[in-house]
């Protein structure tokens, strides 16, 4: 019983590590085109975590920057909120990882973004995205829906699917490899940023001027 626990166990480690490898190999790109860098990002994490959704945060001073493809690969959404906003933002600043079971039950999860969409979060992993060189937190990986696999499709009796302790080892092994393909693109993230931060103080403006 234990030699076959040790070889499902060693099964599992060689698919782990040729996942990364091919993660690695697939990140490993230096592009002007900083959708298709970040897109591609959030379908490798989504293949990866068997999440139904992913979206990455990156910081930018006081502010996160957050990327998402929710309406197709091919429709960056671009979106600037406070730093100290929600379950990214305690992740960035506290440079630790956030796993919640059941997002309605957590405090820090706005269901308003829920509401407006239409879309329903229930389980969500946000991993600290980190500085390759000083360790510190540059953004976030945000992994939304854990995806039931097909021997729980019958035993799940309408209850969602949660991220294991497997899922936030491999998610921050993932993370180390977004943190290098991050780096490499430095320059474009930077000036998409910036971008982004001015468009939304813009609209801030707008608003208060009527």
């Amino acid at each position: 019983m234990g030699n076959a626990f040790q070889w499902q166990q060693l099964l599992r480690s060689e698919a782990k590590n040729r996942l990364l490898l091919g993660i690695a190999k697939d990140l490993s790109i230096v592009s002007d085109d900083l959708s298709s860098v970040i897109s591609r990002i959030i379908l490798r994490a989504c293949e990866a975590m068997n999440s139904q959704r992913c979206t990455v945060f990156l910081k930018q001073r006081d502010l996160l920057v957050s990327f998402a493809t929710n309406q197709g690969p091919s429709n960056m959404e671009i979106i600037c909120i406070p730093l100290s906003t929600g379950i990214a933002g305690q992740v960035v600043t506290n440079n630790q990882l956030i796993n919640v079971p059941d997002c309605y039950a957590c405090k820090l999860f706005n269901q308003d973004v829920d509401k407006k969409s239409g879309f329903r979060t229930n389980s969500m992993l946000c991993v600290p995205i980190k500085d390759t060189d000083t360790g510190d937190a540059i953004g976030a990986l945000q992994l939304i829906n854990k995806m039931p696999s097909q021997q729980q499709d019958s035993t799940l009796d309408g209850k969602h699917v949660v991220f294991g302790s497997d899922d936030e080892g491999l998610a921050e092994s993932l993370c180390v490899y977004v943190g290098l393909c991050l780096s490499r693109n430095a320059a474009y993230l930077q000036a998409v940023t910036e971008r982004s931060k001015s468009q939304a103080l813009l609209e801030v403006a707008k608003d208060l001027t009527g």
